[in-house]
């Protein structure tokens, strides 16, 4: 994964629909990892749930914190989960 978290492409899935309840985001290393992750979730779109849709890099800072961090996985999470998942797990991060 790039280290440069302004250089990433970002996704948010939101198990209930746009709004409802709370997201999960993901980083990807390209635009195209990013759409064929988008796919994948074409069909529940249509139908209003679950949705995935695309992120700003801004809009993590929004959600995370400003030191958000991009997990091995590429899931985004807050510096301070991160912290607590690598005490716990030895998880990476950046």
């Amino acid at each position: 994964m790039k280290k440069d978290k302004k250089e990433l492409f970002y996704g948010q899935y939101w198990p209930y629909g746009v709004g409802c309840d709370d997201f999960t985001a993901y980083a990807f290393e390209s635009e195209k990892a990013r759409e064929k992750w988008l796919r994948q979730y074409a069909y529940e779109e249509e139908t209003g749930n679950p949705v995935a849709c695309v992120a700003t890099y801004e809009e993590m800072q929004a959600a995370y914190g400003n030191n958000f961090c991009v997990l091995e996985d590429g899931t985004v999470c807050s510096r301070l989960n991160a912290v607590g998942l690598h005490r716990l797990d030895g998880v990476e991060y950046f």
